[in-house]
């Protein structure tokens, strides 16, 4: 009998056990002792038909049934408290559990192999009467060789979740109906080669096909009255007939944009917005027309059902620009109108309650997309648009209504952290705390304006969800934290260091596992991507597979950074190294000063930007013992001439390449690359239309080619970022072994290299 939750909360119900012969071993975890009951031979009468939690002996293919108490049962089954044997074993151990003392274990160390333990919760929906919440739990299976994810239901105020759905793969997507009895979700089932859209009522039983599209379906939305589900099905092709037998699978492009990342090659198709009756039936398609290749996005019903708001970029060169703007689409007669007009980005589009306005998150500067956001709000049948965010110097996140149709809720970055806050249509600029200090809230959903539900995590407890009462905070989902009770997670300790120039800049050093006061350990500095991005204090599996292993890992927000301001962000316009690199050599400096790291044992890393700056420290610094670039830029007018996005690299360094030369050469890591030393390990996907392998090739050429030793290494169907776990757990093994190998002088299984020899010129054969 194998208990996968332990906690307070749990109730052991069973009837009459038997216990042959049972063993006791005791743990400490976190401070609390958690007894872990060993059962070599257990006898267990009538076991189907009773519980121990109701996510350890409930078949997932069995259907639940919820009452009015809140419980949730087993058909056929009951939640009544059943007797249990108690014996004069069961005395004796009880009596042992409380006053036997406990002597604390030493945790397991992180490996790489442990990320295929990773537990996901999904996004939080919430029951149109606020006392349920839905969400999914998604896993590697190593026995099917991919990650599986069902839906599961529980009260708001927490307790037993109960699974609802059981499929082989993963459940998405997933949304209430709005009498509260059905819940929609997108998934891939017999056989299907692409997600449909399903619905399951959830006492249970079997879930409904609603759609059979060959272009697939996801993201079902509710009509307000619940006749309807709108979904999106991509469709649309960019060759006519006689262009394919033409061409016959020869590329033609005629504008910028004919690959994207996550999408790869222009095929033409668009995301569009369909209707569909709840119980099935023939799907209407409502939205159409020329548009950049994301389609349309982001919609959100009408209070009263008659029309779709979504977001979409229709500018007439939609390659070249950003530009999304706000549409509604009227359901009867499927015509768009434009609803905003504004040559920055327009996102979010949500409804108040009483149908009376449309608020939305804007910026203005035309393809700058790093500028803050501002909550928006406009009349929804049209008329001019009012800022409630104006002087809130900082990047507005997400954006939800009050019941009342008087708030705005919202979540920003500041200072490291993601906060609920609110503003109301009467009072622009007056901000109003939901959640104060240091939270990552990365989803909400307001119940009602004293009830919210959302989902964050913290430096040492992975992504979970919660629900907010009166001020009082309660977990309500624990399975992607209880997969790691056996091991130490390791806090950040803020630092926070004064510039030359006045400026204030923000980091955290994590010691490693088992780490003592005055000792010197190897550093491995970790820098962010963006470069805009922002750092905070959340969960990473990473920095805690480092801490595990002896390393002290630094990360920190460099100027630049979002959640400090637009000045901060612009600081580095047309040069993304000065001021970064200075700061975060400021805070190696600092980890050295304190006497935590050892100078000699210096490693950096990091992804896209973070890969870039990476790139640029090796070049100007020999203080590295070892480095890893992952997606790393190198060579800036490559990088524009290969980007899915060139407007991006326009913006930032002020032009094209033939007209800026100096800036993009000045901010180029290659052109350092005589300089280089530093033992070095690039990582690149292969499908990555973002940065493009060629910025990583040519970086490793380089170090070739200045006899440094050097490793490129190219994960195939990966884009700007690692998705596959076992490519996961492989980019780990490998990182752990360059590091060990460089900082600590560990032997290497994987990451070997060779000695390369320099370039000369004219090239002469080696001795």
């Amino acid at each position: 009998m194998n208990h996968r939750r332990v906690r307070g909360a749990g109730m052991l119900r069973v009837t009459s056990v038997e216990v042959w012969c049972l063993s006791l071993s005791f743990r400490r975890l976190s401070g609390a002792a958690v007894l872990e009951m060993k059962m070599v031979g257990v006898l267990c009468h009538a076991m189907s038909q009773r519980r121990i939690g109701v996510d350890t002996l409930m078949s997932p293919s069995q259907p639940i049934e919820h009452r009015q108490t809140g419980r949730a049962t087993m058909s056929g089954g009951s939640m009544e408290e059943v007797p249990v044997k108690i014996t004069l074993l069961s005395v004796v151990l009880t009596f042992v559990m409380i006053a036997a003392p406990v002597e604390a274990a030493k945790p397991n160390p992180l490996a790489p192999e442990d990320e295929l333990s990773l537990v996901k919760i999904g996004a939080p929906a919430v029951s149109p009467d606020g006392e349920w919440i839905a969400y999914t739990v998604s896993h590697y299976c190593s026995e099917k060789e991919e990650n599986v994810g069902d839906v599961f239901v529980v009260p708001f105020g927490g307790g037993e979740p109960s699974q609802l759905t059981s499929g082989p793969g993963v459940e998405s997507d997933y949304t209430w109906s709005p009498d509260g009895t059905s819940i929609a979700f997108s998934a891939e089932r017999d056989g299907d080669s692409k997600s449909q859209i399903y619905v399951i009522n959830i006492k249970g039983g079997e879930a409904k096909r609603v759609t059979s599209i060959k272009s697939g379906a996801s993201n079902p939305l509710w009509s307000p009255d619940g006749t309807q589900i709108a979904f999106y099905s991509s469709v649309g092709e960019l060759y006519s007939k006689e262009e394919k037998e033409a061409f016959g699978d020869v590329r033609y492009a005629k504008h910028p944009r004919f690959y994207h990342l996550g999408r790869g090659w222009d095929d033409g198709s668009r995301k569009r917005i369909f209707v569909v009756p709840a119980n099935g039936g023939e799907a209407k398609q409502l939205t159409d027309g020329e548009c950049a290749d994301k389609g349309d996005h982001s919609m959100v019903w009408s209070p009263d059902g008659k029309t779709i708001a979504y977001v979409s970029n229709r500018s007439e060169e939609w390659w070249n620009t950003i530009d999304t703007n706000l549409f509604a689409v009227d359901i009867e007669s499927g015509e768009s109108k434009q609803v905003t007009t504004n040559v920055g980005p327009d996102h979010s589009p949500t409804f108040s309650p009483d149908g009376e306005w449309l608020a939305y998150r804007a910026s203005y500067e035309y393809n700058y997309e790093s500028e803050n956001y501002k909550i928006h709000v406009v009349p929804a049948k049209g008329g001019e648009a009012r800022i409630l965010t104006e002087k809130l110097d900082r990047n507005i996140r997400s954006i939800a209504w009050g019941p009342d149709s008087g708030r705005v809720y919202f979540t920003s970055s500041s200072h490291g952290a993601r906060n609920l806050r609110w503003v109301g249509l009467d009072a622009p600029d007056q901000f109003h705390d939901v959640t104060p200090g240091v939270n990552q809230i990365s989803r909400f959903v307001v119940v009602d304006n004293e009830r919210f539900v959302f989902q964050a995590s913290t430096d040492v407890t992975p992504s979970e969800i919660y629900s907010l009462a009166q001020g009082q905070r309660t977990q309500v989902t624990h399975e992607a934290s209880e997969v790691w009770m056996d091991r130490e997670f390791r806090p950040s300790e803020e630092i926070w260091l004064d510039t030359e120039d006045g400026d204030r800049i923000q980091g955290w050093l994590i010691k490693p596992v088992g780490y003592k006061k005055g000792k010197r350990v190897p550093l491995i500095l970790v820098i962010h991507g963006g470069p805009h991005g922002m750092y905070a204090p959340s969960f990473r599996f990473d920095y805690q597979l480092y801490a595990s292993n002896g390393y002290a890992v630094l990360y920190t927000n460099p100027r630049g950074s979002d959640g400090y301001g637009q000045a901060f962000v612009d600081a580095i316009h047309e040069d993304w190294h000065t001021l970064p690199f200075a700061d975060v050599m400021a805070f190696v400096d600092h980890a050295i000063e304190v006497g935590v790291a050892d100078p000699d044992k210096l490693g950096v890393t990091g992804g896209s930007y973070g890969g870039y700056l990476t790139n640029w420290a090796i070049g100007h610094t020999d203080r590295f013992a070892g480095a890893v670039s992952h997606a790393g830029l190198s060579n800036m007018v490559s990088f524009w001439g290969t980007t899915d996005e060139q407007f991006f690299a326009e913006k930032e360094m002020s032009g094209v390449p033939w007209m800026t030369q100096e800036i993009h050469l000045d901010n180029s890591p290659l052109w350092a690359a005589e300089n280089f030393s530093t033992p070095t390990m690039l990582l690149h996907g292969n499908n990555d239309w973002r940065v493009r392998p060629e910025q990583g090739v040519q970086l490793f050429l380089a170090l070739q080619k200045v006899g440094v030793p050097s490793v490129y290494v190219n994960f195939p169907g990966e884009q700007h970022g690692i998705r596959q776990v076992n490519h996961r757990v492989l980019r780990s093994r490998l990182i752990l072994e360059w590091f060990g190998h460089w900082l600590k002088g560990e032997e290497v299984e994987l990451a070997t290299y060779i000695e390369p020899r320099a370039y000369v010129h004219p090239p002469v054969p080696a001795e």
